[in-house]
């Protein structure tokens, strides 16, 4: 009976672990919650953004452009994921320049450095090309950080 007992804790020890997965799961590919909410369309985004992209890598340019113009469900997935992250980031992107307008410290990440930035003749990166140089730039990191990441986890 003891026996019986303690198996049946660890199944429901075991249930519950795999409860908390599935909602860790569900949080990183934006599944949890209302997803109306910035964060959770953001979230979405940038998984959709990476799978939609996973799914046309491969395809040659000329079949990518019959493909859009059909509006496939992977690339208007993708386009809609891009032009989300796009607009989050050119929100931010105009609250770090009224700030710099205004004399306020922004923060000195990779961001607030191309913020101040200018080339030779001084001139100022525009808003799309800071927002192209950022999202190249983190979506090229998160690859490494994610391979890292797997490499850690199945060597320790």
């Amino acid at each position: 009976l003891l026996l019986l007992l303690l198996l049946l804790l660890l199944l429901l020890l075991l249930l519950l672990l795999l409860l908390q997965v599935q909602r860790i799961a569900n949080d990183l590919s934006g599944a949890a919650g209302d997803s109306t909410q910035a964060t959770d369309r953001l979230l979405w985004a940038v998984n959709a953004f990476g799978e939609s992209l996973a799914q046309v890598f491969i395809t040659p340019l000329p079949l990518l452009r019959v493909a859009h113009a059909l509006g496939l469900p992977h690339l208007r997935n993708l386009d809609e994921a891009v032009g989300i992250m796009r607009g989050a980031m050119l929100e931010v992107i105009q609250e770090r320049r009224v700030a710099l307008c205004e004399g306020r410290p922004v923060p000195q990440d990779l961001l607030g450095i191309l913020l101040t930035a200018a080339d030779e003749a001084g001139q100022a990166m525009t808003d799309e090309e800071l927002w192209e140089d950022v999202h190249d730039i983190m979506g090229a990191g998160e690859h490494d950080i994610m391979g890292a990441g797997g490499y850690v986890m199945a060597h320790h």
